[in-house]
């Protein structure tokens, strides 16, 4: 024998390689949607090893390469991470939440129930819509298996047992409640703010009336300083009292634009029933099909800073059950014919990993 083979000592993984493995292993099934068992597939366990040799020879240091056999964990060990990893991440998204909410007015709940092709049990998909600095934030907050009655009562008392979990008090924040058009949501949610997925056509004069009321409910101001970002010497509310125009050496773009707002309302002595609300309905303003609702908003919050507060909070709640669809279809390729054996735990956390990967990598 070559005097390599008695130089050569085996290659020993450490502890902390092995659990960054584990970690690596955990997401790529939660990532991909694989089972645990799909690691030490052949397959699998091949592309392991062509890595790890190509790692190797463009090593430094040149020991026994390692097998990928001793580097891949077992199916309980992938179950114990997924787990750990699905806690992280809550704990992450709980003060994502906590930060976020502390400026929203108005958040969207949306649910649906989902029934399993193979096993026949039902799912209660729980997810929370809002807008936060002009983007639109979806996050799924649990996936859970419903195994008792799917009365109204039943379904809504899961629903604010999810919310509290992380801190959202379902009687003290404005929330919107978008379902379907099934009994139980109907029954469940008739005490709450609740929008059904179905078509539906308003007089003029009632969605007036409607905006007028959201905007008083929600307490919003012809100010916000926090949304509109304006220059502070200027206020929004005023009228046309000021009629001094502003030097232009003095002035930046915002107070321009602020001007040019004051000397397009309406002055209040042309009617005082006239409102806010009134002033858009009237102007027949049109919105270009390229640019972005939320961004449109921003730009005529000068003129109507009531109305862009109350329709940038509205425009980050979903209006469709999209986003449920999306996560029961995850669910059903995860919940393969061949893998029933799952249990709603893992589910959940599978899910869980998966949706917040893009928040959390």
């Amino acid at each position: 024998m070559s005097i390599e083979h008695y130089a050569t000592r085996n290659v020993s993984v450490s502890p902390d390689d092995k659990k960054t493995v584990t970690i690596a292993c955990a997401k790529y099934c939660a990532f991909d949607m694989r089972s645990f068992n799909s690691v030490h597939g052949n397959g699998f366990k091949q592309l392991c090893q062509v890595l790890i040799d190509i790692g190797y020879k463009h090593g430094s240091v040149k020991l026994n390469k390692p097998s990928a056999n001793i580097l891949l964990p077992d199916r309980t060990n992938i179950s114990r991470t997924v787990k750990q990893i699905a806690n992280e991440y809550r704990s992450k998204i709980n003060k994502i939440l906590r930060q976020d909410l502390e400026r929203v007015k108005l958040i969207g709940i949306s649910t649906d129930y989902w029934k399993g092709n193979c096993s026949g049990d039902t799912y209660l998909t729980i997810n929370i819509h809002y807008t936060k600095d002009d983007d639109l934030m979806t996050y799924m907050l649990k996936t859970i298996l419903f195994s008792g009655t799917k009365s109204g009562e039943n379904t809504i008392q899961t629903i604010k047992m999810v919310l509290k979990s992380y801190d959202i008090d379902p009687d003290g924040k404005h929330i919107i409640y978008l379902t379907d058009n099934a009994s139980n949501f109907i029954s469940g949610l008739k005490e709450e703010v609740h929008l059904r997925c179905i078509c539906t056509q308003h007089e003029r004069n009632d969605v007036h009336k409607a905006t007028k009321d959201i905007l008083k409910t929600l307490n919003i101001t012809e100010q916000n300083e926090e949304i509109i970002p304006i220059n502070p010497t200027i206020s929004a509310a005023k009228s046309r009292k000021t009629s001094k125009r502003i030097k232009r050496g003095d002035c930046s773009e915002d107070d321009v634009m602020m001007e040019f707002a004051q000397e397009n309302q309406t002055d209040s002595s042309e009617g005082e029933d006239e409102n806010e609300v009134d002033r858009y309905a009237k102007a027949k303003l049109v919105i270009n099909n390229e640019e972005k609702v939320l961004n449109w908003w921003k730009k005529w919050a000068i003129t109507y800073p009531k109305l862009s507060i109350l329709d940038r909070s509205l425009f980050g709640i979903s209006a469709s059950s999209c986003t449920s669809e999306r996560i029961f279809s995850t669910i059903g390729r995860i919940l393969e014919e061949r893998r029933q054996n799952f249990s709603d735990d893992i589910i959940d956390d599978m899910l869980f990993i998966r949706n917040f990967k893009k928040v959390v990598m």
